[in-house]
């Protein structure tokens, strides 16, 4: 997980960026992928996008500034998650960075309890006054993934994360928070497939099977989503500390 959060070189070319949000524009958005989306939620991910385009002129929370990209790639990248996760589960998001995609998951689905996971501090706080702001009511925590695990191990229904680490080294980080029967969703991009073969032993080593694995086409970006099944716990020894998961991630030796 990464600890640095760069100050922005350019305020005045990241504020020029920021436009008028309406709820409209978003709908139309999720209808033409046939997600369902309420005028009252629409207007919660209005506040959620402007509130990031202006926190993103005073540090770097993402580098997808522009209003149609953010509703694309950052809200619907999100949402497309929201239907491998079951009713009433308890999920945490790590590495949530933003809000993505744990923030809009808590908009679309009030029946989640949603905990966003970051070791970035100032990320965490962005985060925790978003959710003030919009009336989310999600627990936020400056934490490593590891040190969670050691809290609170085996606790969460789902687990889910997006841009964090290769797919091996992520699910050392994600397998030890999940409970058995429960659920990791791992959001990836173009080489998601290669990266669940590469993922193969450690998947098993950590108590994982693939369940699903969706692929599609955002704006010609191709992403991927590949859910997992916790099987059996995980192993006590994993997630290693040190910086080990991504040092030396857990795959077959040759």
């Amino acid at each position: 997980m990464n600890d640095t959060l760069t100050p922005c070189a350019d305020l005045t070319a990241r504020s020029a960026e920021k436009a008028e949000w309406n709820e409209r524009e978003i709908i139309t958005a999720f209808t033409e992928r046939q997600i369902p989306l309420t005028e009252e939620k629409a207007k919660k991910l209005c506040v959620f996008g402007s509130f990031l385009q202006e926190k993103n002129a005073e540090f770097n929370l993402t580098a997808i500034t522009e209003k149609n990209e953010i509703i694309v790639k950052h809200f619907i990248d999100s949402a497309l998650t929201a239907k491998f996760i079951p009713l009433c589960s308890r999920v945490c998001d790590v590495g949530c960075g933003a809000g993505f995609p744990s923030v809009v998951l808590k908009i679309l689905r009030e029946d989640l309890k949603v905990t966003c996971v970051d070791s970035v501090g100032k990320k965490v706080n962005f985060v925790r006054e978003l959710t003030e702001k919009i009336g989310a009511e999600c627990r936020t925590l400056h934490i490593r993934a590891e040190e969670l695990a050691e809290k609170e191990r085996e606790s969460f229904d789902a687990v889910c994360a997006r841009a964090v680490a290769a797919l091996p080294t992520l699910l050392e980080y994600l397998a030890p928070l999940v409970r058995v029967g429960g659920k990791i969703i791992a959001l990836k991009g173009k080489d998601g497939e290669q990266e669940k073969a590469d993922a193969e032993y450690a998947s098993d080593v950590l108590g994982l099977c693939v369940a699903e694995t969706a692929s599609f086409s955002l704006d010609g970006d191709r992403r991927t989503i590949i859910v997992y099944d916790k099987v059996s716990p995980t192993p006590l020894k994993y997630p290693r500390g040190q910086n080990a998961p991504r040092k030396n991630p857990i795959v077959k030796k040759k």
